[in-house]
């Protein structure tokens, strides 16, 4: 019974660490507070259907086209190229993120974490999102 209790204050304090104020701002007035937290795996995201804001951690890439996507991995090459589980983004803030480029494609170095509502395989970002 002490170790359900546990989990339960636990997740409690995994939601409220995700939650997001669109109103509240970063301590040197830089913008809205994204979320913060361990965030889960894109895998996790896929797997764990849910209609909740989900934090969820992975690399961004930008094709040529503008398309979105958060992948688990990145595969060495150049440019590099998603690999493992993937989610198309939309909706995302580009000027949150750091982003490399090159032919005219672009995606972070570190993994990030990205906050939005899924929907099949599409992770929708919002800043009015709260969780």
């Amino acid at each position: 019974m002490k170790r359900l209790t546990g989990l339960a204050v636990a997740l409690a304090l995994v939601a409220a660490a995700c939650a997001v104020d669109d109103t509240a701002s970063t301590s040197d007035g830089a913008g809205p507070v994204l979320g913060m937290g361990p965030g889960i795996s894109v895998e996790d995201a896929i797997a764990g259907a849910s209609d909740q804001p989900l934090l969820v951690n992975g690399f961004l890439f930008v094709g040529a086209d503008g398309s979105v996507v958060l992948a688990s991995l990145m595969a060495e090459s150049m440019p590099p190229q998603a690999g493992g589980g993937q989610l198309t983004v939309v909706g995302l803030d580009f000027d949150a993120y750091q982003f490399s480029e090159s032919q005219g494609e672009r995606w972070t170095d570190q993994q990030v974490q990205v906050l939005g509502l899924l929907d099949g395989d599409t992770l929708s970002v919002s800043t009015t999102l709260s969780g």
